[in-house]
C-alpha cells in the first residue's frame, strides 16, 4: 500500500467463502486511487483478460516484466 507517496502495510479482512468473486478489504480506510499490490488465487476467467508480471516491488522498484493472456501467450 503507498499512500502521499508513503509505503505502508496493512492487514486484509478474509473474503466470505460464499461466494468465487472476492472483494477484500483493507483493515484501514485510504484515499481513492490509493496504489494496492495484493494477490490470492491468480485465475483467468475471461479470454481478454490480461496478467502482468511484475518484478521489484520489495525493493521499492517495481518494473512490468511481461504481459501475457489467458492462454499464457505474451503480449507486450
Amino acid at each position: 500500500m503507498v499512500e502521499d507517496g508513503v509505503q505502508k502495510q496493512d492487514t486484509v479482512r478474509p473474503p466470505s467463502l460464499d461466494s468465487i468473486d472476492y472483494y477484500f478489504q483493507l483493515g484501514t480506510t485510504y484515499k481513492v486511487s490509493s496504489p494496492v499490490i495484493m494477490a490470492f488465487r491468480f485465475q483467468i476467467f475471461v479470454t481478454r483478460s490480461r496478467v502482468a508480471l511484475v518484478e521489484g516491488i520489495q525493493s521499492n522498484q517495481p518494473k512490468i516484466i511481461g504481459m501475457f493472456d489467458s492462454l499464457g501467450n505474451r503480449h507486450d
